[in-house]
């Protein structure tokens, strides 16, 4: 965390504390004028159980464990003061959960929440998603407007000039809890920076002064009647989608997919095979580009409308998969509960014969022993590698990459008591 004094003139002072704002706010007792922040996506250790009494959180309204996100709002929202903004860079999802909707009433019933505004994809990291920023107003005393400004700035900007930019932003009212996704297909390079700048500060600039000086809130200007704009067929687009897989580029399969998903969704329903196929894209795609968080619920709706459901072959790929990601997020309990769920269905279906190849209960069985050891249990970490090492080395011979791995592993825990060479059979 990192604060300035914005009421000095020329160069700043910085001071930083390296802390984890949420378990251990940096600033307890400080509050500042404006508040900037991109938090970290779907974390589930955030410390919902440590912080159940918070002051952060307004009348008790604890977020729930899966809202992260929704914590971030509130501790930056805390250390604003009254009249002071604060603004976040989320992903989309975070204004329709479900988990999340108490908090989202909330901010919208003190007035805390301003503005929600979609930006183009490529906006900002991860470049493939069309995040949002959230704009809040800590409440002062006498301050009691409840309107909230929604802003489609992707859309907005790339439709034009000046002129054209403010007749985007839509007010909503006190019920609304987001913004439309913006259609524009993404990548670094293609964000009309000039555009969007002058489409999000003339809406904002004319919605705040209203809401800061009881003036009437500006209407967008009719739009001209025109016929909808015919969309492109979902088959050549999910084809285009297939090709741009093949070429490798990462960015554009991102923002392609996350188009086409709600449109597919709306168009075939959630398991449809379509959107699964789009959804598979879209969560391998995020995993490979370093955005676990992003991917783990692309991958826990997959498992949840798999054919053959969560404990079939699809949906126990994807829950292995949604594992992984929880592992890169750092979520080292909670992965390994999940590899031993997997590894008992897997065993299940091993020895009903529904699968004959044991290499994923294989696999289960080597992470798990690891996560055991890096938790601080080498006893425990042993007893699961030592058999695994024995079976391994019967079925792929004693001088296999795999075994002579876990040998390593097994001599990293019990340096003192090597394992036999070779280990004894049975």
């Amino acid at each position: 965390m990192f604060c300035v004094p914005c009421s000095v003139p020329g160069p700043l002072p910085l001071e930083l504390r390296a802390v984890i704002a949420l378990p251990a706010d940096g600033y307890p007792r400080d509050t500042f004028e404006a508040v900037l922040c991109q938090p970290p996506y779907n974390e589930r250790d955030w410390g919902h159980d440590e912080l159940q009494f918070d002051a952060r959180w307004p009348g008790g309204l604890v977020p729930p464990r899966g809202e992260s996100e929704l914590a971030w709002v509130l501790h930056c929202l805390a250390r604003t003061r009254p009249g002071g903004l604060a603004a976040l860079l989320l992903p989309p999802t975070v204004a329709s959960r479900r988990a999340g909707r108490r908090v989202r009433a909330e901010l919208l019933r003190s007035g805390a929440l301003r503005a929600v505004i979609a930006l183009p994809a490529g906006a900002a990291p991860p470049y493939g998603v069309p995040l949002h920023l959230w704009v809040l107003r800590a409440p002062e005393p006498g301050d009691d407007f409840r309107q909230v400004l929604l802003l489609d700035a992707g859309a907005a900007s790339s439709a034009s000039t000046a002129s054209t930019a403010s007749s985007a932003a839509s007010v909503g009212s006190a019920g609304a809890t987001g913004a439309g996704a913006s259609g524009v297909e993404g990548g670094r390079g293609k964000v009309d920076w000039p555009g969007l700048r002058r489409t999000v500060l003339a809406a904002w600039r004319g919605f705040d002064l209203a809401a800061r000086e009881g003036r009437p809130v500006p209407a967008a200007p009719p739009v001209p009647a025109t016929p909808p704009p015919s969309l492109p067929d979902l088959g050549a687009e999910c084809a285009r989608l297939s090709d741009l897989v093949d070429a490798g580029r990462h960015p554009e399969v991102l923002a392609l997919a996350a188009r086409l998903l709600p449109r597919a969704e709306a168009e075939l329903g959630d398991a449809a095979p379509l959107v699964r196929t789009i959804r598979t894209i879209h969560a391998r795609t995020l995993l490979h580009e370093g955005h676990p968080g992003l991917a783990l619920p692309e991958y826990r709706r997959l498992a949840a409308t798999a054919d053959g459901g969560p404990d079939g072959p699809q949906g126990l790929d994807h829950r292995y998969r949604a594992a992984r990601c929880l592992d890169h997020l750092g979520h080292g309990a909670e992965a390994l509960a999940e590899y031993r769920a997997l590894l008992a269905a897997h065993t299940a279906r091993l020895e009903s014969g529904l699968d004959t190849d044991p290499e994923r209960s294989y696999d289960l069985r080597e992470r798990i022993g690891l996560h055991l050891a890096a938790a601080g249990d080498p006893q425990n970490a042993w007893q699961w590698l030592l058999p695994l090492l024995l079976d391994r080395e019967r079925r792929d011979g004693p001088h296999h990459p795999t075994v002579r791995r876990l040998r390593q592993s097994l001599s990293t825990l019990h340096p003192q008591h090597p394992t036999p060479w070779p280990p004894n059979r049975t």
